[in-house]
Order: structure tokens, then sequence, then C-alpha cells
């Protein structure tokens, strides 16, 4: 396996960041970089490695969500295909109009504590 390595580290700080980044596993991320626990354990303090780590985190959540939002229109679309299909049963489009109802209030949820937090940063920065 090639490990891509990260600007300032080394290929096996690279190979233990990117796997302890993926599993948070320490034991694995040291045997996939070919270190013991220990260097692994110094890897972990340094603060110039735990902010790459953090990035790497970062990288690998966006990624991840990326994915699943291409996918989130299609699964839209097959809930309301059920709510439009006639020979769907009442039971199923009850299910389907709930996940509904339930995502929307989540989102807007979201959004608003997202909005507040935010305002809550902008005011604190403003002092």
């Amino acid at each position: 396996m090639e490990i891509e390595k990260i600007a300032g580290l080394t290929v096996k700080q690279s190979a233990f960041l990117m796997e302890y980044a993926r599993t948070d596993n320490l034991s694995q991320a040291c045997r996939v970089a070919g270190i013991n626990r220990t260097t692994g354990y110094n890897y972990l303090k340094n603060d110039d490695f735990q902010y790459a780590l953090e990035q790497m985190k970062t990288k690998i959540v966006n990624a991840a969500w990326t994915q699943l939002s291409s996918h989130l229109e299609v699964a839209v679309g097959k809930v309301i295909d059920i709510l439009n299909d006639p020979k769907t049963s009442t039971n199923a489009k009850l299910r389907a109009t709930e996940l509904i109802f339930n995502y929307a209030a989540r989102y807007a949820d979201n959004r608003d504590i997202l909005t507040r937090m935010e305002r809550l940063e902008d005011s604190l920065n403003a002092k």
C-alpha cells in the first residue's frame, strides 16, 4: 500500500495520521505506520501534529458529507415516489410523511442552532 505523504510530515507520520484520523485506533494506526505505541503517543502530544490530525478529520467528514449529500436527492425522490404511488399502503405513506416531517424539523432546528452560534461568535469577537 502506497502512503500519501502529507506536507511537513514524514511518511510514517503521514501513515499514522491518516489511519488514526480514520479509525481513532492507536494500535491500528501504529501497525499501519510501522511504529511503536510510544512513538504514536509522542505524535499525538505534538501541537502541530494535533492540528494536522484535526484537519485530516475535517477532510474525512467533509468527503463523507459530500458523498452522502449527493445521494440525498435520490433518497428524497424515493420517499416522494412512495407518497405518490397509488399502490402504496396507507401505513407506508404515513411512514414516508413522518420521515419528511422529522427530517425537515431536524434541519430547521440545526439551522436555528447554527444561526445562534454564529451570532454568539460575532458578539464575542466584537468585544
